[in-house]
């Protein structure tokens, strides 16, 4: 059986036979996205399109800026968690 999938993948011209590429998905903090549609009266999946960069509108620029920084202090907070961790 090897050595038939490596006669295929020669024929091919791959080194595998079944690859295939994967995409991470993107999580976002809801309780911003959930924010800023109701701010911005859009719905919530504008606002994540908006920070993928899928809308290019003046409101999505906007919504995208906003959510950064509404986002940083949250990184922030959480690093300096993992550096100094409550003691109980």
């Amino acid at each position: 059986m090897s050595n038939y999938l490596t006669y295929l993948c020669t024929i091919i011209g791959t080194d595998k036979t079944m690859s295939k590429t994967t995409k991470k998905r993107q999580s976002y903090n809801t309780e911003v996205v959930r924010t800023l549609s109701q701010e911005y009266e859009v719905s919530e999946r504008f606002v994540r399109m908006a920070i993928n960069k899928d809308k290019t509108s003046l409101t999505a620029e906007t919504i995208r800026k906003k959510y950064f920084q509404l986002i940083n202090p949250t990184k922030k907070a959480i690093e300096q968690f993992k550096q100094n961790p409550v003691k109980q």
